[in-house]
């Protein structure tokens, strides 16, 4: 670092230099650092010892950084508040979704999906399998419910050859007849057909526990497709009145909130049209991101 002589850091990993000598920022995304454990889903000892160091980590990182980065003022309040950080010195860089999502022509075109079968209420769990992503709770509430389900279908994009855990999912679903019949897994949807498969669904379901800023709520919205999500602070703040919310802690509460929508189409069609507006908060490109960190990073330097 002394021979390239840099005029500022920016760590974009969740951690920054040891000791730098000269002015640091650091981009801070990982709902892990700042989060309380019964938001991580069910982890190993391993990985929960490996968020441990990475706090403590980001915590000596801090002593010689001038400048934090986050996505949301959730996030901002949570590293003040966790990292005692002054508030000020934390900034707001957006996520921004991707630019092929702004084209009209792919919220329709393309073959329908035989997964999505005509005269069911599908459901899109668009998501890789994370524990705090928590698709398990969906299989849990669809066990525990007393009336049949068998008018809806979920469709899930775990990649059964990515982790143990994500292959774990997919077996549980295959080993049990009633699983069977609710949900198909497609894997993970390739970026051109992420239109296709929201112009063809009633209902897009996003059980996070934690989240930075997932565009998953952004794309939702932008393709009018109601939410049912988790009643949590960083869903809130990116839903707004946008979304259904339900309890996280109780499957009861999913249950009843998936049943409510699946029978008020005029629910889901107010909650489709409040996305709309409530994505334009949100409608940044990554000009914008990146113009606000080189502006706020030349702050830093003078």
């Amino acid at each position: 670092m002394k021979r390239f002589n840099p005029d500022a850091v920016l760590g974009l990993g969740n951690q920054g230099l040891l000791n730098s000598d000269c002015p640091q920022a650091i981009w801070v995304q990982s709902g892990y650092l700042v989060y309380p454990t019964s938001h991580f889903g069910k982890i190993s000892r391993k990985a929960l010892f490996r968020i441990i160091l990475q706090r403590a980590i980001l915590r000596t990182c801090l002593k010689y950084s001038q400048l934090l980065f986050c996505q949301t003022p959730v996030m901002q309040q949570y590293l003040a508040d966790h990292f005692g950080y002054d508030m000020t010195k934390i900034k707001i860089l957006p996520n921004a979704l991707s630019s092929f999502l702004s084209n009209t022509q792919s919220k329709s075109s393309g073959k329908k999906p035989e997964c999505l079968a005509d005269g069911k209420f599908n459901c899109l769990i668009l998501t890789q399998y994370s524990s705090y992503r928590n698709p398990e709770i969906v299989l849990q509430a669809c066990l525990r419910a007393r009336e049949p389900l068998d008018d809806i279908r979920f469709i899930t994009t775990i990649l059964e050859q990515g982790s143990a855990a994500g292959k774990h999912f997919i077996q549980r679903i295959e080993s049990n007849e009633r699983l069977r019949k609710l949900f198909r897994d497609v894997g993970p949807i390739p970026h051109e057909q992420l239109g296709i498969y929201y112009h063809n669904v009633q209902l897009a379901i996003i059980p996070s526990l934690m989240e930075s800023f997932s565009t998953t709520y952004l794309e939702a919205m932008h393709f009018g497709v109601p939410i049912l999500t988790t009643d949590l602070d960083f869903a809130h703040y990116l839903c707004g009145n946008a979304a259904a919310y339900y309890d996280p802690w109780r499957l009861e509460s999913l249950l009843e909130e998936l049943l409510l929508l699946k029978s008020d189409s005029q629910m889901r069609q107010t909650l489709a049209q409040a996305g709309y507006k409530q994505y334009e908060r949100f409608s940044h490109s990554w000009n914008d991101v990146v113009k606000t960190a080189i502006y706020e990073m030349g702050r830093l330097v003078g």
